[in-house]
């Protein structure tokens, strides 16, 4: 008999549950979390200098993002790769490697920003430092779209990327 009861009620709940999730008053934890591989498909921003830049088809990137580490490997470079010749020449090796970068921490989510705080890293060129202080990317998700933005509040140059969930 006290099932019967609460049935209205739970029915109620439920209905009230319902009407915030279809008015998007609810989030799911899904849609607000960068947690997943994500691929860059493009990236544009500016320089140092205030010129603009953009890449359409850009240097190989992946970010993985687990529920409190985030790992970021990847090409940096002004330049698209080249094919290397068959076989490849030290050379060409070399050059390549100079672009790898890599670094790994934990992150935190606040709001639409993402802050990085990285506890490894290798930039292989040894001219770009690696970066020891916290970062930020302000992001926002749509569906299997992750977008990141950076400002470098050293000299005003940008970094966008747009991303595609890979897992």
């Amino acid at each position: 008999m006290c099932c019967l009861r609460a049935f209205p009620l739970l029915a109620i709940v439920f209905a009230l549950y319902a009407c915030a999730v279809s008015s998007g008053h609810v989030a799911s934890p899904v849609a607000s979390s960068p947690i997943g591989v994500w691929e860059v498909s493009e990236s544009w921003g500016t320089a140092r200098d205030g010129n603009a830049w953009h890449f359409a088809t850009p240097q190989p990137l992946l970010i993985m993002f687990t529920r409190q580490h985030y790992v970021e490997i990847g090409r940096h470079a002004d330049t698209l790769a080249r094919p290397f010749s068959t076989p490849p020449t030290d050379d060409e090796r070399l050059a390549y490697y100079r672009q790898f970068v890599a670094n790994a921490g934990t992150y935190s989510v606040s709001g639409d920003t993402i802050i990085c705080q990285p506890e490894v890293g290798a930039m292989a060129n040894g001219t770009t430092p690696i970066p020891t202080r916290a970062f930020r990317y302000r992001f926002r998700l749509l569906g299997d779209t992750l977008f990141l933005n950076q400002t470098n509040q050293r000299d005003g140059s940008t970094l966008s990327l747009r991303l595609s969930r890979r897992e």
